[in-house]
Formats: structure tokens, C-alpha cells, sequence
């Protein structure tokens, strides 16, 4: 069922891209200002989640060098891009290879650094609704109850911990593991309030990011709706009912720009336009660090947790 679902999507993500591919060309027109500014940020997404790798691993002991978070991010982000959690999983491998660091160390606390990201997007995504309500008089009363009900089960799940039968409601199966993580960083408070510190400058700089590739395509899109988009981004990157984001990324932030009073289209073009510049930037540096990761000899088997 995944892949058919993916597949669909895929299917008229490229549609979309074809018959608006005119659209792409003002791209060549970047200002140089642009194109500085969205390096930096780019790079900075790249940093900040390469930041958030070091912290887990060095809770586990695992000191990485700046080539290694750095270079683990960008090749994951590239990966990601294109197939779910493909990028974690090459991440994974290295550093089980490299450190000896167990894959279901990894996965855990992956698990429970996606649980806080989305979290904390969920009620920035909230107050940004709240904002649009009381300030700009926008019609925004079933976004800002949807986030509301995530934050709620949120709260309900930490407390109760998500039980799956064996066999049945398997996509579910990663959200309780996720939570069983979760539950276990709540007892590491130092490396949870940094990991929440990281994805809100993250969930920022995304916002920022996305409102700058907005205009790079000549779209007036405020910078409040890029920070809604950005919370719904993160969010629907990790729905464990598709293969891919390629596709269900730029359709969420179309339809939710048509809620908004803009267009689908819209939504669509800016997210295609905000993926391909940052995609742009996580391969070239992937290509440049790949070889540096790939030839390093392994090393003794990781230290125990502290």
C-alpha cells in the first residue's frame, strides 16, 4: 500500500513539474544577494542537522569530527530527498562501521529527536495560527484545532506509552518505538533541551529559507505562512505511510496555501523551488565528503553509554 500510495503522489508531482516547468526558469535569474544569503542558510540547515547527530552520538560516548556530522548530514539530507529515511540508514551504517555504534542506539534516539522536532513545530505551527486569527483576521480555526489535537495526543502518548499488537497496525510500529525513545531523552534533560534548541533554529532558518526561495520564483508569500509551512513540512516529512516525500511535501504546502488565500499552485512552486536550491547545495557537499567518510578505517567498538 505504501508504494502504490507513493507512487500516485510521485506520479503527479511530476505532472505538476511539467506542466508548470516555465516557471523554474526565473531561477537562473537569482540575484547574487539571493544566492549568498540562501548558501548560508542552506549550509546552515546542513550544519544544524549535522549539530543534532553530534549530540546524540556523544551522549553514547562518540566524539565525531566536524568532517563526519557535517559530511553524515549532508549525504542523509541528499538521500532523504528522495527516499524515506534512506539517508539515516547510510548514516547508521557508517557509524556502526566506523564507531561501532549499535543501529537500534541510533534509530531510538533518532526516533525520539523526531518526536521532539515535531513537537515543538506543532505548537509553533499553533501560536503562528493564533497570530494569523487575532492579528490578520484569518480563517484559520481548523489548522489551529488540528495542532492543538496533535499537541494533546502528544502529551496523551508520552504518558501512555503506545502498545502494538504483533502483526497488526504495522505502520504504527515506528511511532511506538519512537515514543518508547522519546520517553527514554526525557531522562537525558541536557541533550533533549539541546536537541529542542537546535530544531527550533531549525524550524527558523526553514522559514527564512523558504521565504527566500519564494521570492526567488516571484512569489509574495508572508513570512508567517512560511513559518506555518515550515511546522507542516516537518511533519509530513515523516508520515510512515509513504516511501517519499518527493511529492507529499509540496502538495501539503500547495493545499494548505489554498487554505491560506493563495493557490495551490503557488504552495507547490515555492516548495519544488525551496527543495531544489537546498538539494543543490546537500549534494554538492555530500560529493565532497563522501570519499572522506568512505575511506576512513574503523575504529574499536564504542564506548559504553553514559
Amino acid at each position: 500500500m505504501k508504494y502504490l500510495v507513493t507512487g500516485i503522489i510521485i506520479l503527479f508531482f511530476l505532472l505538476f513539474i511539467y506542466r508548470y516547468r516555465s516557471e523554474f526558469y526565473v531561477l537562473k535569474d537569482i540575484r547574487p544577494d539571493q544566492f549568498i544569503f540562501l548558501l548560508g542558510l542552506a549550509l546552515a540547515t546542513i550544519g544544524l542537522n549535522g549539530f543534532k547527530l553530534r549530540l546524540i552520538t556523544r551522549s553514547y560516548g562518540i566524539d565525531l569530527k566536524i568532517r563526519e556530522w557535517f559530511g553524515l548530514a549532508s549525504i542523509s539530507l541528499s538521500l532523504n530527498s528522495f527516499l524515506f529515511k534512506s539517508g539515516s540508514a547510510a548514516s547508521s551504517n557508517y557509524l556502526k562501521r566506523t564507531h561501532g555504534y549499535s543501529y537500534m542506539d541510533f534509530v531510538g534516539t533518532l526516533g525520539g529527536d523526531v518526536l521532539t522536532m515535531i513537537f515543538i513545530n506543532s505548537c509553533i505551527g499553533f501560536l503562528v495560527c493564533g497570530y494569523l486569527i487575532i492579528f490578520e483576521g484569518a480563517e484559520a480555526t481548523l489548522l489551529i484545532a488540528a495542532w492543538g489535537v496533535l499537541i494533546a495526543t502528544f502529551f496523551l502518548f508520552q504518558r501512555n506509552s503506545l502498545k502494538i499488537p504483533p502483526g497488526k497496525f504495522a505502520f504504527l510500529e515506528p511511532l511506538s518505538r519512537a515514543l518508547a525513545a522519546f520517553n527514554k531523552l526525557l531522562t537525558h534533560r541536557e541533550l533533549l533541551r539541546n536537541l529542542a534548541l537546535c530544531g527550533a533554529s531549525l524550524s527558523l532558518i526553514t522559514s527564512l529559507r523558504f521565504y527566500l526561495s519564494a521570492q526567488v520564483v516571484h512569489l509574495d508569500i508572508p513570512w508567517t505562512h512560511c513559518l506555518l509551512f515550515t511546522a507542516v513540512m516537518t511533519v509530513v516529512r515523516h508520515v510512515p505511510m509513504v516511501q517519499s516525500d518527493l511529492g507529499t511535501r509540496e502538495f501539503a504546502i500547495g493545499l494548505l496555501a489554498s487554505y491560506l488565500g493563495a493557490s495551490l499552485k503557488e504552495g507547490f512552486l515555492a516548495t519544488v523551488a525551496d527543495r531544489v536550491i537546498v538539494l543543490f547545495w546537500c549534494l554538492i557537499c555530500a560529493g565532497i565528503f563522501k570519499g572522506i567518510l568512505t575511506d576512513r578505517e574503523s575504529k574499536p567498538p564504542r564506548p559504553k553509554t553514559s
